[in-house]
């Protein structure tokens, strides 16, 4: 059964850059990985034959090739959350992009240029934060009106905690840390 992660956060806040990192590391080491990407967005499929196709009316296209083979569908009911996660179960672990307010375990990024995405550090499913500096930190204290919010070392995985929330925090260059507490945290 594969563990899925939500990657969580706002547009510019570094999801994909992280993903990239983590997906590569993580090849290296003999994982299966699968990304399930949320677009709120129409798909631009350029003007291949595969988008012709698709927008003459095919319900799905397959276009396969040297390096990759590619599947496009109408969306239904069935492209639901859970069946797009059942569509790629053989992988060891699946990525979320984009499914913030998903029902599944989360890793939330933060941007210390952005304004937004503080609300998910109070969402039940979010397990850790990934940040891209410190200075976030005073950001988050002020956003929550959190006086007491310390950085603490955690006795049983040496990471960082946000006290008063209770969550890991890593930094986001530190891709080993953050696959390790995803060994840990998730794949037990």
């Amino acid at each position: 059964m594969a563990i899925v992660i939500g990657i969580a956060g706002y547009s510019g806040s570094g999801k994909t850059t992280l993903l990239e990192k983590l997906i590569s590391d993580m090849k290296q080491q003999g994982l299966k990985i699968g990304v399930i990407k949320h677009s709120s967005h129409d798909m631009d499929l350029g003007k291949k034959d595969t988008a012709k196709f698709f927008y003459s009316g095919a319900d799905e296209v397959i276009t396969s090739g040297k390096n990759a083979v590619l599947r496009i569908s109408k969306p239904t009911d069935g492209h639901g959350l859970t069946q797009l996660v059942n569509s790629i179960s053989s992988s060891d672990v699946i990525f979320v992009e984009g499914y913030k307010k998903a029902d599944i375990p989360k890793i939330v990024v933060l941007n210390s240029g952005l304004e937004e995405g503080y609300e998910l550090l109070m969402d039940q499913n979010t397990r850790a934060v990934i940040i891209d500096d410190w200075s976030i930190f005073e950001c988050i204290k002020k956003h929550y009106n959190y006086a007491k919010l310390e950085k603490q070392k955690d006795q049983n995985h040496g990471r960082l905690i946000l006290s008063e929330i209770n969550l890991p925090v890593f930094i986001r260059d530190d891709i080993e840390g953050i696959i390790h507490f995803i060994k840990c945290c998730f794949c037990n």
